[in-house]
């Protein structure tokens, strides 16, 4: 895996951060919780990956927690990158997930 394969995927996970931040809260009736599941499993699929530059999977989780005060949009779009994650043959790259992790970064950026 490329160097700049490597740092994309953190920025990635560093782009979480910032799109929980930058979304404002929108209720959706308790469902943010089972939207929020795949970005965990990420964290833990990850973690048994042994991925390069990978955060530590509390941190990793604790991003994914952060996005419960996101707009549902983003929420939808953190399910859709994460899915598309863990489907991956290779979740330290994601390959095939660029369209998923733009309309995160869209979704999550306003």
């Amino acid at each position: 895996m490329s160097f700049a394969r490597k740092l994309r995927i953190s920025a990635v996970l560093l782009a979480l951060v910032a799109g929980a931040v930058a979304c404002g809260s929108d209720d959706d009736g308790g469902g943010s919780s089972a939207k929020l599941a795949s970005c965990k499993q990420v964290c833990e699929k990850s973690a048994t990956a042994s991925c390069a530059l990978m955060i530590p999977i509390d941190t990793c989780k604790q991003l994914c927690d952060a996005h419960s005060q996101a707009s549902s949009a983003c929420q939808d779009a953190l399910k859709a990158v994460s899915d598309c994650q863990l489907t991956s043959s290779d979740v330290c790259t994601a390959a095939g997930c660029d369209a998923q992790e733009s309309a995160y970064q869209q979704a999550c950026s306003k």
